[in-house]
């Protein structure tokens, strides 16, 4: 026994090929002869007062929806342009206050190190960023320091940076 919506389907399909019986053959016909009755009465009907009018709207309506689609997708393409130069491009540089593991006293100022932040983040929490740098990995004191970074300061995976120590604050770029 079929079901209620294998027989919907039977019928939308059987429609569906009746409609294109009907109308090939009718294109057929128009192609080859189309001064016929049914190509004039159609041309009448689509031509008509009414249905020009309709038609025109219709026309304007897809031109104005067609424009405020292609705004929409500029303005969400700007969005992810932006979006990508100040989280993930490494353009453009973003501060935070993070602790930095080194010993004061073997890391003089202006002096460049290989440094490295271990991934931290969890499903619960897949955008959480950096908060803590490590130069080197042996034996360190924490400082909090402010550390620009130059690079994605997204803590999804192990990463190694280059930093370089001012007096109070350190810069760092990814490598």
């Amino acid at each position: 026994m079929a079901t209620l919506g294998e027989v919907i389907g039977w019928i939308v399909l059987l429609l569906f090929v009746l409609l294109v019986a009907a109308v090939f053959p009718l294109m057929v016909y128009h192609g080859y002869n189309p001064k016929n009755r049914i190509s004039r009465g159609i041309s009448a009907f689509w031509n008509s007062g009414g249905i020009k009018t309709i038609r025109r709207l219709v026309g304007v309506g897809f031109k104005v929806v067609w424009w405020v689609f292609c705004f929409f997708f500029v303005v969400w393409l700007v969005y992810l342009c932006a979006d990508w130069y100040f989280t993930d491009s490494g353009w453009y540089p973003r501060e935070r206050e993070v602790a930095v593991f080194f010993k004061a006293n073997q890391w003089l100022d202006g002096e460049i190190k290989t440094c490295y932040s271990g991934k931290s983040t969890t499903q619960y929490d897949p955008e959480a960023e950096l908060t803590a740098i490590s130069c080197p990995l042996e034996g360190n004191e924490s400082h909090v320091l402010r550390v620009k970074f130059w690079g994605p300061i997204r803590a999804d995976r192990e990463k190694v940076w280059k930093c370089k120590r001012f007096q109070t604050k350190v810069t760092c770029w990814l490598q």
